[in-house]
């Protein structure tokens, strides 16, 4: 109705800006081609009586002239009056029934250059159009005819309000099979929208009646093709978004489960959680997880969605049994649907609970390790969707990755304990040590300085330990010691660089480890000789995580052992000597005597008896040496005494 009247009140407008104006145009047009023929029947018949009155004026036959003129008055009904001036000037003949105005004839008189006026004059009797005319061209006589306008003009107004009632009567009729025109041709319309309106209301059943013309059937039915398409787009939009609520549903209590990884650590609490979480998903009833060793036996469980009727799983789990899409599940990585688990779970004690309900089942598994079960009843209209048993397969990763991280927490943690008891029976090692010992990190920061240690450097552990100054207590200057060398892994040809005056071996009993012997004078009083051996500390992935230093002070040993080179020397010494001193001793011997038995031969005075003597007392003198050599090489002290 709304498009009927918008398009006929256009179409009304239209016609009667037509109307109006083609009114205008045949008023204005009639009325000056009235006016036209007015004043051409007037002049016509002024040119007409013009020559009837010339004659009748010839004749001087006045009365009839006057009888025509008043016959003239009375048929044209708009002529109000006629009268004749002569051609002396006077009034010769008229029309009016009570006497000539006085005013008409002083003020019509045409100027004498002029045959024909046309004047405007306000009488008694209203508006008068006063036309005046010369008898004869060479005469001063005159013909007025006086026309009364308002009653011509009252004929002209009567006709154009008769035009205007018909104009106005011809639009309304128009405007009426205008109406009902447009109402037969809008119906269709009409139709569409009210069907529009239906649409918009939500109501897609509505179909519009297929008639009428070729361009009106081809809406129609543009229509309800149209609304069919929307049908179908509406359904699937419908589905989608009903299945998009479903899988935001699951991603929540994925979410949730996900929030619930990070945070708890406990592994029962976890479990209980997960099922939890994925009961309240919108398209999940009911969810369990069973969780089995590395041998395949049931180690815990935790359920949601079931309250009681768990019970009998929980006992067929106790004995190592699992229901029939459980042990498929384990031999397989990929989800198993059950669509109809109370006719294919023989075994299973829930198969009368799911009624129009199916499961999904899949394992627990991360890194080749299968952790345990997760399964999970559905309506049986969500089984079929892909992304559903994506997310959940992705969740079981998930859950395995925590139970995971758990066991490699709770590993850890007992690593860690070990670790921790195993320090401190090292740090009681190392303490109740004889032998002074120091252990560095990987960073070269002492992290045990035992009491023997304390004892040889005189630098107490609280000084040491957490420091990297432990090169001090040996070196006056800071410098890297065996230890640090070790523990930054430095090669051969660096550590051999910094100790190339000294005795720096590989140990023979520990790879990697180094040993070695110096003096260091800074220690006590007079310095001590130092025999320290270092090794790497390492983890069980094999990584050098920092070495250890052990130091005995092996001065005495020095000094005894220098006593001893000592000892052995003189002894060599006296040996050698002792030899020498047999060999010279009986050369000796020979001289001393000879020297004796050449004294007795010769006399005092003989002039070689004092060098014989000489030669005697040299050999003497060298005896006496020879025995006290003798004396040396028996570590002997002889002290001589006179006895008598």
């Amino acid at each position: 109705m709304r498009f009927r009247t918008k398009q006929m009140l256009i179409f009304s407008l239209l016609m009667a800006l037509i109307c109006i104006a083609f009114l205008v145009f045949s008023l204005g047009f009639y009325k000056n081609r009235m006016v036209d023929e007015a004043e051409y029947r007037r002049s016509s018949l002024a040119m007409h009586l013009h020559k009837d009155i010339i004659n009748m004026i010839y004749a001087e036959d006045v009365l009839q002239l006057t009888a025509t003129l008043r016959s003239i008055c009375k048929d044209v009904t708009y002529i109000d009056y006629i009268f004749i001036i002569g051609d002396d000037g006077h009034l010769l003949t008229h029309t009016f029934d009570t006497g000539f105005p006085s005013e008409l004839f002083n003020v019509n008189l045409l100027p004498a250059d002029k045959t024909s006026s046309s004047r405007h004059l306000l009488t008694s009797k209203g508006r008068i159009r006063d036309f005046a005319i010369r008898t004869a061209r060479h005469m001063q006589g005159e013909i007025h005819v006086g026309m009364n306008e308002e009653v011509f003009y009252k004929q002209i107004n009567d006709f154009v309000k008769i035009t205007i009632i018909i104009t106005i009567v011809c639009l309304a009729l128009g405007l009426f099979l205008v109406y009902v025109i447009s109402g037969y041709l809008s119906k269709p319309l009409k139709n569409l929208y009210l069907g529009m309106k239906k649409i918009e209301k939500g109501d897609l059943q509505y179909r519009l009646e297929e008639k009428g013309d070729y361009e009106v059937l081809n809406l129609l039915q543009g229509y309800n093709r149209m609304t069919e398409s929307i049908l179908d787009s509406t359904t699937r939009l419908k589905q989608a978004k009903e299945k998009i609520e479903k899988l935001n549903s699951v991603l929540y209590a994925i979410r949730s489960i996900n929030k619930l990884i990070t945070m708890e650590k406990d592994r029962d609490r976890l479990l209980q959680g997960a099922c939890d979480n994925l009961a309240g998903a919108r398209s999940l009833y009911s969810a369990w997880i069973t969780l089995l060793d590395e041998s395949g036996a049931f180690v815990k469980f935790a359920q949601a969605g079931f309250g009681e009727d768990f019970l009998p799983i929980k006992e067929m789990l106790n004995q190592g049994e699992l229901p029939a899409c459980g042990r498929i599940a384990l031999k397989q990585p990929d989800v198993v649907v059950t669509e109809d688990p109370a006719s294919n779970c023989t075994n299973c004690s829930l198969k009368d609970r799911y009624g129009d309900r199916g499961s999904i089942a899949v394992r627990l598994e991360h890194g080749g390790n299968v952790y345990g079960l997760l399964t999970v009843t559905v309506p049986k209209d969500v089984i079929i969707e892909k992304e559903e048993m994506n997310l959940l397969k992705e969740s079981a990763g998930d859950i395995a990755i925590a139970l995971h991280g758990i066991e490699l927490e709770k590993k850890q943690k007992q690593a860690e304990e070990a670790l921790q008891n195993s320090e401190e029976r090292l740090a009681r090692a190392i303490e109740g040590n004889s032998i002074p010992t120091f252990i560095i990190d990987k960073n070269h920061t002492i992290t045990h300085w035992n009491k023997s240690c304390e004892n040889l450097t005189g630098i107490p552990a609280l000084e040491m330990v957490g420091t990297k100054k432990h090169s001090l207590a040996f070196y006056p200057e800071e410098r890297p010691v065996l230890a640090d060398l070790i523990a930054g892994e430095a090669s051969e040809e660096e550590i051999e660089g910094y100790y190339k005056d000294s005795k720096l071996n590989k140990s023979g009993l520990i790879e990697g480890a180094y040993e070695d012997e110096n003096f260091f004078p800074n220690l006590g009083e007079k310095g001590k000789w130092l025999f320290f051996t270092a090794s790497p500390l390492k983890n069980r992935q094999g990584e050098v995580t920092g070495a250890i230093e052990t130091i005995q002070d092996i001065t005495e040993k020095r000094n005894t052992e220098d006593q001893l080179r000592q000892a052995q020397k003189m002894e060599a010494i006296g040996a050698l000597a002792g030899g020498i001193a047999h060999d010279f001793n009986n050369l000796l011997t020979s001289i001393i005597g000879n020297a004796q038995l050449a004294l007795n031969d010769i006399s005092k005075d003989d002039s070689l008896r004092e060098q014989i003597e000489e030669i005697k007392k040299a050999g003497e003198r060298s005896a006496s040496l020879t025995r006290q050599l003798l004396a040396f090489s028996r570590k002997q002290v002889i002290k001589p005494e006179v006895l008598d």
